[in-house]
């Protein structure tokens, strides 16, 4: 997760590993290290937080989202990524594990049936991913927030070969196969960025800017 206040950037991560990778040398810039579901962050307000491919992750989402309102300034936005439960990309193959069906799955399916025969020495980690589909998404952020999805903006960026939106082997092949094969244009003359089909069923991520719903 990243966090923007006054011009200053804080970087907060479960993954030591991760935060370690980054190397700003700023001042401005700062690593936290610690779980989203107990953010430091008491008496701050934010102008932009990033939440990207996070909240498939964790067991307490709504408390989440409740913080996430509390520490966003009023005129402040987020920046939000998750990964399509009911994708037909994803469900051929996972976007973490590249496997077939286990993005349908519950987080202890996932943990008692596929870590516990093919991947043991990851069973017990605590950040396994359960993925969302687009309606539960929107249940869970539409009592606080103004919800755009930004799908189309998206996949521009992916066809432009923008490697920060995707990064699993199947869906970057899958992109440079469409590019070689000029179905690109087909692709993105479909995309849109309303509630239907094309988001629910087929796109692989959902990518979304959030406001503040005014009392």
């Amino acid at each position: 997760m990243f966090w923007n206040i006054l011009n200053k950037v804080i970087s907060y991560d479960l993954s030591f590993l991760k935060l370690k990778r980054q190397n700003h040398s700023a001042k401005s810039y700062f690593l936290l290290n610690g779980r989203a579901e107990a953010l430091p962050f008491r008496d701050s307000k934010f102008d932009l937080i990033i939440l990207q491919d996070v909240l498939e992750h964790l067991d307490e989402r709504e408390e989440l989202v409740g913080n996430l309102f509390n520490l966003l300034n009023e005129n402040g936005i987020i920046y939000l990524s998750t990964p399509n439960r009911l994708s037909l990309l994803n469900i051929i193959a996972d976007p973490h594990w590249g496997v077939s069906l286990i993005s349908l799955l519950k987080r202890e399916s996932i943990k008692k049936y596929f870590l516990k025969t093919f991947r043991k020495s990851e069973q017990n980690r605590k950040d396994i991913a359960e993925l969302l589909s687009l309606n539960s998404v929107l249940r869970l952020l539409e009592k606080k927030f103004e919800i755009l999805l930004f799908t189309k903006t998206a996949v521009n960026e992916l066809f432009k070969g923008n490697k920060g939106i995707a990064w699993s082997k199947f869906h970057l092949n899958i992109i440079k196969f469409s590019n070689w094969i000029r179905f690109n244009k087909i692709i993105v003359k479909l995309t849109n960025n309303k509630v239907g089909f094309l988001n629910k069923y087929l796109t692989p991520t959902f990518y979304f800017i959030l406001k503040k719903k005014s009392n």
